[in-house]
């Protein structure tokens, strides 16, 4: 089940990511590189917010396995919380946004994360049941329409503006005509508790904080390098970092497709005492994205330089370098990111926000001293060196949960529990 779910997973993410790489590729060639920086500096802004605002509930449905709230529940705290994420992130880019364009490209940016977040509810529900192919072709659909549908915005009206307003009116159509109608087929009932109070959620809020802040700072140490090379060359050096980075990222969207195809066995297994389990799925899991990190860097040593020219232009794959060596060093990055969703299958969230409130720390500091000497280069190393933090972290907070487990499960707990 875990390897068809996994399939699964990997079709989904792999298409969506497609489509987002797509899209840049759209704005460089249809407007320019400066387009695609305004886009990457929206994200960046809205990205973290919404990602906070989203306290882990996809990943609290799929660990919940008494099943102590209901799909409404959930439906209500998600919803107040999209619209303080929402509103946080319009402030933001009215005080930080430098342009009324860059203004309204963000404030459109952040109502198609609030769909997306509305469909990552829906997700949760579908993967607890193991029915990963709903949610593999949700992430299909949404990323083709959605490239799609910028595509046609930008192509007949000549701007990045009425493009983005495309995108998000098909990511709200797709998370409401197909995620939402998708998950009431798949359950009997969306729950009956109409008139739960928000502070009856609060215990929701305060497991899923941990999971939300963490996931702020995993967005954060992407975000900061793209920050101060802003500061230093503007949107157009953002514009090339930023195509570099993703394409790299699509691998990511890779790995957590299999981090989210094994977290509902992990997180039995973890409850379950049975370590030895857990640890052969997580290393298979682990042998999968060293695999795909060497296949990455091959390739892109041999093809970098034909595919940017192809797919973004001659402006781009002068830099061809910088890809090569993103995929280089991308074997932190993919296996923090996995045992990222190992770690949560222990519900150690807090430790999740200690590694990644360090690996920020990190970032911050080696881009501020990196960054001005060697520009581009430099930051690729600020993000080697955040990854490189987080993942130690990663490694000692699971080897810790397993040892407690252990210890646990040993005859001596158990006669000492008695």
């Amino acid at each position: 089940m875990i390897k068809h779910s996994a399939a699964w997973m990997v079709m989904g993410n792999g298409i969506y990511a497609i489509s987002q790489a797509a899209i840049l590729a759209i704005l460089a060639r249809l407007v320019n590189v400066e387009a695609v920086g305004m886009f990457s500096f929206a994200l960046a802004i809205t990205a973290p917010i919404m990602l906070l605002s989203n306290i882990g509930l996809r990943t609290q449905i799929i660990t919940d396995t008494q099943n102590a709230y209901s799909l409404r529940e959930y439906q209500k705290l998600r919803q107040l919380c999209s619209a303080v994420g929402a509103g946080l992130c319009v402030a933001i880019a009215t005080v930080m946004s430098s342009t009324t364009e860059l203004i309204i490209v963000v404030i459109l940016v952040t109502l198609s994360k609030s769909a997306e977040n509305q469909s990552e509810l829906f997700y949760g529900i579908l993967q607890k049941q193991y029915k990963h192919r709903i949610v593999a072709i949700s992430l299909a659909i949404r990323g083709v329409i959605g490239a799609t549908s910028l595509a046609a915005g930008t192509y007949f009206s000549g701007n990045l503006i009425t493009g983005v307003i495309c995108y998000t009116v098909s990511w709200w159509v797709i998370c409401i005509f197909y995620d939402k109608k998708c998950t009431r087929r798949s359950i009997s009932s969306i729950g009956d508790n109409k008139n739960t109070r928000y502070a009856d959620l609060m215990p929701l809020v305060y497991a899923g904080l941990p999971l939300g802040i963490s996931a702020l700072l995993i967005n954060l140490n992407t975000g900061i390098p793209r920050i101060f090379i802003g500061q230093s060359d503007g949107m157009h050096a953002i514009g090339i970092y930023s195509i570099m980075a993703f394409i790299v990222q699509t691998g990511s969207l890779i790995i957590n497709s299999t981090g989210q195809a094994i977290l509902p066995k992990l997180s039995v297994q973890f409850s379950q005492k049975d370590t030895k389990a857990f640890l052969a799925l997580t290393v298979k899991a682990s042998l999968v994205v060293l695999l795909l990190s060497i296949l990455g860097t091959i390739a892109s040593f041999f093809f970098a330089d034909y595919f940017l020219e192809l797919a973004f232009g001659s402006e781009v794959s002068k830099n061809a370098h910088l890809l090569t060596l993103m995929f280089a060093i991308s074997p932190v990055q993919y296996l923090g990111s996995l045992f990222g969703y190992a770690i949560s299958s222990t519900k150690r969230n807090i430790s999740l926000v200690s590694v990644q409130a360090a690996a920020s720390i990190a970032a911050l500091a080696a881009s501020l001293i990196l960054i001005p000497l060697y520009g581009l280069k430099g930051a690729v190393a600020a993000t080697l060196i955040a990854n490189s933090v987080a993942l130690s972290g990663y490694i000692i907070t699971l080897i810790n949960s397993l040892k407690s487990a252990s210890s646990k499960n040993s005859p001596e707990f158990a006669e000492q529990a008695k």
